[in-house]
């Protein structure tokens, strides 16, 4: 009986340690041929606040004196964020029912003006797995702030409908005590 576990003890140590360092000899090889690479430093990346608020409509009936059943619009509680995006790449914010995708147009840091597009999608479906796409708003101001986080000073109104002409979407981007900074901003972004 001792026989049997020694053999089993000197075949299982064979099986297991073998490769084992047959593999720290091979990968001590590869390492000596492989060049050394050094990390790169972090950089920082600047970001921009947003302020925006969205307000959706929701459609409902309603019966007249006459009987008669008639549309109207309701506007819902206005939903309010800060998107937080990135200065040199695109960026996905998700708002109640609506996905937002901010697109940097514009960047000059010598001035701080930052011109962004805000694409707006509206989700539907169970899980939200649909997207209709609504509309896209082109937003121009000069930014505030220091160490790669600023604010975007603007302020702008724009509203959705869908193809009857029914409201979707009212959006306001920017801050109401911006409102005088923000005069001339779309002229600048057509030249």
């Amino acid at each position: 009986m001792p026989c049997k576990i020694y053999k089993f003890m000197i075949i299982f140590s064979f099986f297991f340690t073998f490769p084992i360092i047959s593999n720290a000899k091979m990968t001590e090889a590869l390492l000596e041929d492989m060049p050394v690479q050094i990390p790169k430093a972090a950089t920082k990346i600047a970001r921009v606040r947003i302020p925006i608020e969205l307000t959706s409509y929701n459609k409902i009936l309603l019966r007249n004196q006459e009987g008669v059943l008639e549309e109207a619009f309701r506007p819902q509680k206005p939903k309010r964020a800060w998107l937080r995006s990135r200065i040199e790449r695109k960026n996905h914010f998700y708002l109640s029912n609506w996905h937002i995708e901010t697109v940097p147009m514009e960047f000059v840091q010598a001035e701080k003006y930052f011109l962004v597009k805000l694409r707006f999608y509206r989700m539907y479906g169970k899980k939200k797995g649909l997207e209709e796409y609504v509309g896209m708003v082109e937003v121009a101001g000069y930014l505030d702030g220091k160490d790669y986080l600023y604010r975007l000073k603007t302020f702008q109104n724009d509203s959705f409908t869908n193809k009857s002409g029914d409201p979707l979407l009212d959006v306001v981007v920017g801050l109401k005590s911006d409102r005088i900074s923000s005069v001339g901003l779309k002229d600048r972004a057509k030249r």
